[in-house]
């Protein structure tokens, strides 16, 4: 499998995540997951592209990756119990 290849199923791995912080007040089957989150992230950040001061772009990026590593362990919130 080439590099591109595992990195877009490592991406994939979002989709699967529910935002563990929502999970405590509604339903699961209401709940987005990480993968949705980091969409509409990523689509407010190309919103920025109006704003001439912000590296929109650069918003961009950040908004697609910054969830990757929850696909492989999950969301956490500090109600998770897990220690720093």
């Amino acid at each position: 499998m080439s590099c591109i290849n595992k990195f877009g199923a490592l991406a994939g791995l979002v989709k699967r995540v529910k935002r563990t912080g929502w999970l405590r007040y509604l339903p699961a089957e209401q709940v987005e997951s990480v993968g949705d989150h980091s969409a509409k992230i990523a689509f407010l950040a190309l919103y920025l592209r109006k704003v001439e001061s912000v590296d929109y772009l650069k918003c961009v990026q950040m908004a697609l990756v910054h969830d990757i590593a929850e696909g492989l362990v999950g969301d956490f919130t500090p109600y998770c119990g897990i220690s720093p």
